[in-house]
């Protein structure tokens, strides 16, 4: 006597259990029992993995002998197995995909049952990553547990095909950036070891990616001289003023200011500030929102010309309209003139008055009106 299994292939045994006295053959599917006294009875128990199938399947047993069997209509049998399916599909989706720390983001995420089946206990975990903090939770069914992540939805009902590109369901979670750098968000509905079977894992998990900037700040700088034109050798007051308009305080803010040949700085009067050379650099350090910073350097003109002195600024925030933040001051160095020749021998030129021109103008006043004096006298005496 033989039975023979319809519809089972080698790849889907695990384990095989005959009653003593009878084999199986896993590659033909044949059970060999042999005589079978009347009355008596054997088992053939069989264990199989249907991996990564679903649906219907019907196991059809046909058992054949030698000796005639007065009614064949009960030599077959099947048993139905049903396996059921449901594909759990997630989607996940930001409203600005780039933001400044401290702005709000809104992360959306969708989750549709494709069927075929519904499917049972299907939570998401979304736990939001360091970078943001956590403000608002909104789902359309079930509850959300931003200190784990985890959305708790239930069963779900096979969608209406083609389901909704933003899910049958959804959950939006508002954050707020608190520190920069390109950040992923991820949702996943885990389900390789839930009931029923999901055919399709790759679409259990959906990322949304945010980049975030630090907030940035816009620096000034003016830079004016208190005399715009000096002899050779005279000194003159830089006067320079750093600002920040904001809307994030500067970080790390240092003021540089090389000075040209014929400018010499002698002092420096400001935050963080040294000489060396002809180069003056003030470490600011952080300039608050609407703060400023005044710089002043004394300095020296020791050449003849034209001298154009420029300072500029840096910070490590980023600024919010990139470029170079510069101002300049000109100052312009006459020469001294020369006094004339106080001597009598020069040649040529006017007579020599017999006055002293060293004298103070009071004195030689003085000596004219004597002159006037004696010589009324001297009429005088004339008169007869």
């Amino acid at each position: 006597m033989e039975a023979f299994d319809s519809n089972l292939i080698p790849a889907d045994l695990v384990d095989v259990t005959t009653s003593p006295g009878t084999s199986f053959d896993i590659a033909t599917r044949i059970w060999t029992i042999g005589n079978l006294a009347s009355g008596a009875s054997v088992t053939l128990q069989v264990t199989v993995l249907l991996d990564q199938r679903y649906g219907w399947f019907r196991n059809v047993v046909v058992v054949n002998s030698s000796t005639p069997d007065p009614d064949t209509t009960n030599n077959v049998s099947y048993a139905d197995l049903f396996i059921p399916a449901a594909d759990i599909a997630v989607t996940k989706v930001v409203d600005k995909p780039a933001v400044f720390v401290g702005d709000p983001v809104t992360f959306t995420i969708g989750v549709s049952n494709l069927g075929p089946d519904p499917a049972t206990a299907v939570s998401v975990k979304d736990l939001l990553p360091p970078e943001f903090t956590f403000d608002s939770a909104t789902p359309s069914v079930g509850k959300y547990d931003p200190a784990t992540g985890v959305w708790t939805i239930g069963d779900i009902d096979p969608a209406t095909l083609p389901a909704p590109a933003a899910g049958t369901l959804q959950l939006s979670i508002v954050a707020t950036a608190n520190s920069p750098g390109r950040v992923t968000n991820t949702a996943i509905s885990d389900r390789t070891s839930q009931f029923p079977f999901d055919p399709v894992l790759a679409n259990n998990t959906a990322n949304a990616e945010v980049q975030v900037d630090a907030l940035p700040a816009q620096l000034t700088i003016t830079k004016a001289v208190s005399q715009a034109s000096v002899p050779v050798g005279g000194a003159v007051t830089y006067t320079i003023v750093v600002g920040n308009l904001g809307p994030a305080a500067a970080a790390d803010v240092v003021h540089t200011d090389s000075f040209p040949s014929g400018v010499r700085p002698t002092a420096v009067r400001g935050t963080g500030c040294a000489i060396a050379g002809r180069d003056v650099t003030c470490a600011i350090g952080t300039l608050e929102v609407n703060g400023t910073s005044t710089i002043e350097v004394d300095a020296i003109v020791d050449d003849v010309g034209t001298f154009v002195n420029t300072a500029s600024v840096t910070t490590s925030t980023p600024p919010v309209t990139p470029g170079v933040v510069e101002a300049s001051a000109t100052v312009t160095g006459v020469a001294v003139p020369v006094p004339p020749d106080a001597g009598g021998g020069g040649s040529g030129g006017l007579a020599h008055s017999g006055v002293d021109p060293s004298l103070p103008v009071g004195s030689a006043l003085a000596l004219v009106l004597l002159g006037l004096v004696l010589m009324s006298l001297r009429r005088r005496r004339l008169d007869p």
